[in-house]
C-alpha cells in the first residue's frame, strides 16, 4: 500500500461515512486501530515516521476495514447487484439451490430494470448452472436462456461501443478543449435511422451524450443545446446518479457556449437543492464535481452579465471551496477554476488576483494542463501587459505563445489573428485605439450569431468585452451589461 494511501482514503470519507466507520471500529474495541485512525483524521500522525511490522499491520488493516465498511454501505444499482451475485454463490455452496434461484431471480429484475447488460450476462451464466441441479429446469429452458444470452452479448456490445465512443471523447475534451475540424470516423448518429426498434435506453444515453461532446468539441453550439436539452428530459430513465449529473453537467456546457446564462443558473440552484435533499445519494464524489461545475460555470456567468454583486460573493464562495476541498479536486478541475476566477478577478478590476491566478495556470506549462486553458491564459496575459504598459512583458509572452500554442492548426483563426494584431501593436505599427478595434473585428469574424441576433462565442467573448471597454473608456463590467439585453 502506498504511503499516503490510506490517509487519502480516510480525508475522502463524507461526514456521514466517517461517523459509520468511528461507530464500527469503536465496537472492535481495540483503541490502537480507533487512534491511528483519529490521529489521521487529526493531522497528528504527520511526520510519524513508523517502520516496524506493528504499524504496517495495523495500516493495512485499517486501510482495508474502511474499504470493507464502504462495499457494505454502498447501495448504488451495481453494488446491490453484486452482493446480490454473492448471496447467490454462497446459497449454492451450501448448497440451497432453490434459495439460490429465488436471490438469482431478485437480481435479474433489478439488473434488466437498469441495463446492466455485463451482469444480466453472469446472471443467465448461473440460470443455467443452478437449471442443471433443479428438476424444473428443462432442455428447453437451458436452449432459451443461451439464445437470450447471445441477445444480451450484442446489446451489451453496442452499448460498449456507445460507452467508449463517449469517454474517448471526454478525454479529447479534457486534454485539449475545443477542436473546430474534429472528425470521429466511428461516431455515428445516436439513432439508427434504418433501425425499427430503439436502442436500449441506457445505450441511447452514451450514444446521445457521445455526439453532444461532439458537437461541443466541434463547436456546433445551437445543435449541441438542442440535444443536451433532449437527454436531461429523457435522463430520468437512466436512475444512476452519476450518469444522471453528467447529463446535466453537458447541459451546462451548452448553455454557457449559447449564452444562457440564466438557464444555467437556474439549472444548478435546482442541482445543489436537489443533491442537499439527497437525491443524488451520498456519493462524496458527486459533491466534488457539483462544486467544479458551479465554480466554473457560475463564476463565468456572473462575469458575463456584469452582474459585480453576485460575482463577488461567488468568488468568496468559490475561493472558500477550493480551500476546503483542495485534496479532492484534480489539478485539471483546479486550474479550469483558476481561468475562471482570472477572469473574475480582473474584471472586477482586482488586477493583482487576476493575475495570480495567471501565473499558476502558466507555471504549470504546457503539457501537464488542458491546451485550450494553457493557451486562453498566455493570451489574457496579453490584455494584462497591455494596461500595465508592459512592452518586455508582451514581447516574452508573444514568444512564448509562438512556440507552445498550436497556432499552425487550421481551427485556430481568432488566436492566430489576434497574435498577429499583438505583434503590429508591440512592433509600435498600432496604437492602442487602433488594437482594440481590430480585436473587435477580428472577434466579429470569428464568432457565431445566435438566434438572438447577438455575436457571441464563450472562449473569445471576454477578448472583445475587453477591447470595447478600453475603447470606451468604461469598466468591462459595465460594457457586459450594457451587452446583455442583446441576449
Amino acid at each position: 500500500m502506498p504511503k499516503l494511501s490510506l490517509e487519502k482514503l480516510i480525508q475522502s470519507l463524507s461526514q456521514g461515512e466517517l461517523r459509520a466507520f468511528s461507530l464500527s471500529i469503536t465496537k472492535d474495541n481495540n483503541p490502537s486501530y480507533y487512534k491511528l485512525f483519529n490521529d489521521i483524521r487529526s493531522g497528528k500522525s504527520e511526520g510519524i515516521q513508523k517502520k516496524d511490522n506493528n504499524e504496517i499491520q495495523r495500516r493495512n488493516y485499517l486501510y482495508n476495514s474502511i474499504l470493507e465498511s464502504l462495499v457494505k454501505s454502498s447501495n448504488t444499482i451495481d453494488s446491490q447487484i453484486s452482493k446480490g451475485l454473492h448471496h447467490v454463490e454462497i446459497l449454492y455452496n451450501r448448497p440451497l439451490e432453490k434459495e439460490a434461484w429465488k436471490e438469482l431471480e431478485k437480481v435479474e429484475k433489478l439488473a434488466n430494470k437498469h441495463e446492466r447488460f455485463g451482469y444480466i450476462i453472469q446472471i443467465l451464466e448461473w440460470k443455467k448452472i443452478l437449471g442443471s441441479r433443479l428438476n424444473s429446469f428443462t432442455k428447453e429452458d437451458y436452449v432459451l436462456t443461451s439464445e437470450l444470452e447471445k441477445e444480451t452479448m450484442e446489446k451489451y456490445k453496442t452499448y460498449l461501443d456507445a460507452s467508449n465512443w463517449y469517454h474517448e471523447l471526454n478525454q479529447e475534451k479534457l486534454t485539449r478543449g475545443y477542436i473546430h475540424d474534429l472528425e470521429v470516423s466511428s461516431l455515428i448518429d445516436f439513432k439508427n435511422p434504418h433501425d425499427d426498434i430503439e436502442p436500449p435506453k441506457r445505450t441511447l444515453y452514451y450514444k446521445r451524450m457521445a455526439k453532444a461532446i461532439h458537437l461541443c468539441l466541434t463547436q456546433d453550439v445551437i445543435a449541441q443545446y438542442k440535444l443536451t436539452k433532449l437527454i436531461i428530459e429523457d435522463v430520468v430513465v437512466i436512475n444512476e446518479a452519476n450518469e444522471c449529473l453528467q447529463a446535466y453537467f453537458e447541459h451546462l456546457t451548452s448553455c454557457i457556449c449559447l449564452g444562457r446564462f440564466d438557464e444555467l443558473i437556474k439549472l444548478i440552484k435546482k442541482l445543489k437543492l436537489d443533491f442537499s435533499k439527497g437525491k443524488f445519494g451520498t456519493d462524496p464524489n458527486i459533491k466534488i464535481k457539483l462544486f467544479y461545475y458551479s465554480a466554473n460555470y457560475e463564476t463565468m456567468a456572473y462575469t458575463y452579465l456584469g452582474d459585480h454583486v453576485r460575482l463577488k460573493m461567488k468568488i468568496k464562495e468559490v475561493e472558500l471551496g477550493l480551500k476546503k476541498l483542495n485534496s479532492h479536486l484534480s489539478e485539471d478541475m483546479k486550474l479550469t477554476i483558476f481561468s475562471a476566477l482570472k477572469m473574475a478577478h480582473y474584471y472586477l478590476g482586482n488586477n493583482s488576483q487576476g493575475k495570480n491566478y495567471v501565473h499558476l495556470i502558466l507555471a504549470t506549462e504546457a503539457l501537464n494542463t488542458r491546451r485550450d486553458i494553457y493557451q486562453d491564459s498566455l493570451f489574457f496575459n496579453l490584455l494584462i501587459q497591455t494596461d500595465e504598459n508592459n512592452a518586455q512583458g508582451m514581447e516574452d509572452t508573444l514568444r512564448k505563445i509562438e512556440s507552445q500554442s498550436d497556432l499552425n492548426q487550421g481551427e485556430y483563426v481568432f488566436e492566430k489573428g489576434l497574435k498577429q494584431i499583438f505583434d503590429k501593436f508591440v512592433k509600435d505599427e498600432l496604437n492602442k485605439k487602433e488594437l482594440f478595434t481590430h480585436i473587435i473585428s477580428c472577434f466579429s469574424r470569428s464568432s457565431y450569431t445566435l438566434p438572438s441576433g447577438q455575436k457571441y462565442t464563450e472562449n473569445y467573448y471576454p477578448y472583445y468585452l475587453w477591447a470595447k471597454a478600453r475603447l470606451e473608456n468604461i469598466p468591462v463590467l459595465k460594457v457586459s451589461l450594457n451587452n446583455l439585453s442583446n441576449f
